[in-house]
């Protein structure tokens, strides 16, 4: 975590109905074991391989006993978290909380004018997690970047860039009345793959539902596909060193 206040994105939050199903799905993709001792929780945590990021599953069950009314996609530390909340206040957002103090650290929930919901936290999320270091997956087993839906995209950009700075683009935004007008919906992740034929293969292999035919894939560079909760992603090809 930076020293100079800056806040930082540490968690990909990812909301499931079903956690065993979604945990086994997520790691097959990522070409990783289950870790068993982890698998009992209300949360299962990835650490991605980048050693920065980490992706949350999140049981909605139990995550709605404890906040019913909240859905982060994302959760950001900050070394001074007072500094931080002073700072989302005057941005004019729809909701801020209070600062609340939670099991291992204080935070706040901020919401932006398209119900996109972000935690920011006192310090570094600190819970076990299953480690992606041993991928022998085809995919890269990490975020390449999240997808933001906004209406008003300048806005979004505006405030996400008033909390990550310019160099950290693993936050993107996209127009909600495109994806509307499009009728395929918008991606949450972005992953990426040197091998998209084979990365293909895996995706149908472990019972994703394709969205893409493989040899648009292949053509395209992207492949379109959805996990079992329904939530959209995308595979893009990443030249080779």
């Amino acid at each position: 975590m930076s020293a100079n206040g800056k806040i930082e994105l540490d968690c990909f939050r990812l909301r499931v109905r079903r956690l065993k199903p979604a945990i086994r799905f997520y790691s097959a993709l990522f070409g990783v074991p289950v870790v068993q001792e982890l698998v009992d929780g209300e949360q299962y945590v990835f650490q991605l391989a980048d050693g920065r990021r980490k992706l949350v599953l999140d049981d909605i069950r139990q995550a709605d006993i404890r906040e019913p009314n909240s859905r982060p996609i994302a959760i950001m530390t900050t070394p001074d978290l007072e500094a931080c909340y002073r700072q989302v206040q005057i941005m004019n957002l729809p909701y801020v909380s209070g600062i609340e103090q939670g099991i291992e650290f204080p935070y706040f929930v901020c919401r932006d004018r398209d119900a996109n919901e972000f935690v920011m936290a006192g310090r570094i999320y600190n819970h076990p997690v299953a480690s992606t270091e041993v991928s022998v997956g085809p995919i890269d087993p990490h975020v390449a970047c999240m997808i933001v839906p906004a209406g008003d995209v300048r806005s979004c950009e505006t405030m996400l860039r008033s909390w990550l700075g310019d160099e950290d683009p693993v936050l993107q935004i996209a127009p909600v009345l495109a994806a509307k007008g499009s009728g395929e919906g918008t991606s949450r992740f972005v992953f990426s793959s040197s091998d998209i034929a084979e990365a293909y293969r895996h995706l149908k292999g472990i019972g994703a539902a394709l969205h893409t035919k493989l040899e648009d894939a292949v053509r395209e560079r992207v492949i379109r596909f959805s996990d079992p909760e329904g939530n959209r992603m995308e595979i893009v090809g990443r030249q080779q060193r």
